[in-house]
């Protein structure tokens, strides 16, 4: 059986694809905002979906009749924040950023042992239960 979308395209849209230099290539953790007619939306990078699937990680907005982003502000995973304005809709705007993950790593490059000290002491067990995810998961064994 092949079945064929026959719905007529009823909006405009934008894909943001976010890339970081320097670590975390895929910009886990990233989230985008987008302003278009008045409303805003957001969007995390994520990997995490379901048993044997992933998220895409591109990040898909729906515009409606809107036929530019207002603006679009991206917050990425190192804290650092960028903003662009009149954004072109309809299209795949890719965005690079160079990460600043130098405060966390040590003299060869690694994670120190020191960057999750503080981390530690703000979690407790509870608030481990079911979130084993990324840094937190290495915050919780």
């Amino acid at each position: 059986m092949l079945l064929e979308n026959t719905s007529e395209d009823t909006g405009h849209y934008l894909y943001v694809r976010l890339r970081q230099i320097g670590g975390n290539t895929h910009a886990l953790g990233a989230r985008a905002y987008v302003t278009a007619g008045g409303q805003t939306q957001m969007a995390e990078v994520g990997s995490s979906a379901s048993y044997l699937s992933q998220d895409q990680l591109l990040l898909h907005f729906g515009l409606g009749d809107s036929e530019k982003v207002d603006r679009l502000r991206i917050v990425w995973p190192d804290g650092t924040e960028e903003s662009h304005e009149d954004v072109t809709v309809d299209r795949v705007a890719t965005f690079v950023h160079e990460a600043e993950y130098s405060s966390v790593l040590d003299e060869d490059g690694m994670v120190s042992d020191d960057a999750f000290a503080v981390h530690r002491n703000d979690v407790d067990e509870r608030s481990c239960l079911g979130r084993m995810e990324g840094s937190l998961a290495t915050l919780c064994r």
